[in-house]
């Protein structure tokens, strides 16, 4: 499954409003996601604009922004192989972990030339990975 904005010259915008999850991937599959924003997106489980259960994923140029959640209001992957390659997470709240991204012990993933800012959690504003040590 391939995701990628037609014109990178032009933004391709999921704006959630408020009303839910903005993107959700699970099972076997692979996917590549490109030029894409997601934000606004609110849910009060894990991963308000992107929620990744499983799958090999490759996120490119992405930006995940003002969305609120339990757990990794910008992306939360909680098992699976993900890459991130310059993607912004900005202005994410989560109420307990990763206001940008949370990864739980299950999953790998690699952040690679990304910006993480200006996100709000009482554990691990920017970033929280479980089980790390």
């Amino acid at each position: 499954v391939t995701l990628i904005a037609e014109d990178p010259l032009q933004e391709t915008i999921f704006d959630c409003g408020g009303a839910g999850r903005g993107l959700y991937i699970s099972g076997e599959a692979n996917v590549e996601l490109a030029g894409l924003t997601v934000r606004n997106a609110r849910t009060d489980e894990n991963g308000a604009a992107l929620l990744i259960q499983s799958g090999t994923v490759s996120i490119k140029d992405c930006t995940f922004e003002g969305s609120h959640a339990r757990r990794g209001a910008g992306a939360a992957v909680l098992s699976g192989n993900v890459t991130f390659t310059g993607c912004r997470f900005m202005r994410n709240t989560a109420a307990e972990r990763g206001g940008g991204a949370y990864v739980a012990k299950a999953a790998t993933v690699t952040f690679k030339e990304c910006r993480i800012g200006g996100n709000t959690a009482p554990n691990g504003a920017g970033c929280c990975v479980e089980g790390a040590e």
